[in-house]
């Protein structure tokens, strides 16, 4: 498992160590926009990840969400 780390202010999302090292990334590659971010959820999960998200944003309730999410050699996991 890994977090990813939401900057709502600048739009920009941070992986973990663990994170990163996980999906294949270094730690230059950890921090991404947005939109770079739902590009790389699988695409049959991305709804999912947006409804959890928003309801967090909207409601202020935490949540955790498992989903797919693509590796830096391009398979997701």
């Amino acid at each position: 498992a890994g977090l990813i780390f939401w900057d709502v202010v600048n739009a920009r999302a941070e992986m973990s160590r663990s994170c990163g090292a996980l999906l294949g990334y270094v730690a230059d590659q950890s921090t991404i926009s947005f939109a770079e971010f739902k590009n790389r959820v699988h695409p049959d999960d991305i709804s999912r990840v947006d409804i959890a998200v928003n309801d967090h944003l909207r409601h202020k309730v935490p949540y955790q969400i498992e989903y797919r999410y693509r590796h830096q050699a391009g398979h997701y996991i």
